[in-house]
C-alpha cells in the first residue's frame, strides 16, 4: 500500500496538501506583518501628536503666560496679609448655609479656600485717581473670617 502511494496518485495528493498548507501559512505570515506594520505606524502618529500635545500643556502652562493673561483680565494678587483660609465643618456649614438661603443673605459670592499663588508675583499698581471736591461713595469691606463656625449668620 505504501508502494501504490508514492509512486501513484497519492503522492501527488499529499505534496499538494503540503504546498497548499505552505502557501497560506505564508499569506497568513504576510498579513499579521501589514498589521504589525500598521499598528507602528499608528503608534508613531500617536506619539508625535503626544509630543505636540506635551509642547503645546508646557507652553500655556508657563506661569509668565499664566500671570499676563490674568494682568490682562484684571486680575491682581492679593498682599500677604488679605489671604485667608476658611476651616470646613460639613456638619455645622450644610445648616448654616441652608439658614442663610431661607433668609436671603447667601447673596455674597463665595470665597474660595484655595491660595491664589504659590509664587510672589510682582503686579503693577492701580493708577491713583485724582482728589476730588466731591465725598466718595463708601463701599463696605467684604467679610472675611478664618473660620465659618465663628462667623454669625446675618454676615
Amino acid at each position: 500500500m505504501l508502494d501504490n502511494l508514492l509512486h501513484g496518485r497519492g503522492w501527488i495528493a499529499i505534496v499538494f496538501v503540503l504546498l497548499a498548507g505552505i502557501v497560506f501559512f505564508n499569506v497568513d505570515l504576510l498579513q499579521m506583518n501589514r498589521d504589525i506594520a500598521a499598528t507602528a505606524e499608528a503608534a508613531g502618529e500617536i506619539k508625535r501628536e503626544n509630543a505636540k500635545l506635551r509642547t503645546q500643556i508646557a507652553r500655556l502652562g508657563s506661569s509668565e503666560r499664566i500671570q499676563r493673561v490674568a494682568a490682562e483680565a484684571g486680575l491682581v494678587l492679593p498682599a500677604p496679609g488679605e489671604v485667608r483660609y476658611l476651616r470646613s465643618n460639613p456638619a455645622v456649614d450644610a445648616r448654616r448655609a441652608a439658614a442663610r438661603i431661607e433668609e436671603g443673605a447667601a447673596t455674597a459670592p463665595p470665597v474660595s479656600p484655595e491660595p491664589v499663588a504659590d509664587e510672589p508675583v510682582v503686579a503693577e499698581a492701580a493708577p491713583v485717581e485724582p482728589v476730588t471736591s466731591e465725598p466718595a461713595p463708601v463701599v463696605p469691606e467684604p467679610v472675611t473670617t478664618t473660620d465659618p463656625a465663628l462667623t454669625p449668620v446675618g454676615q
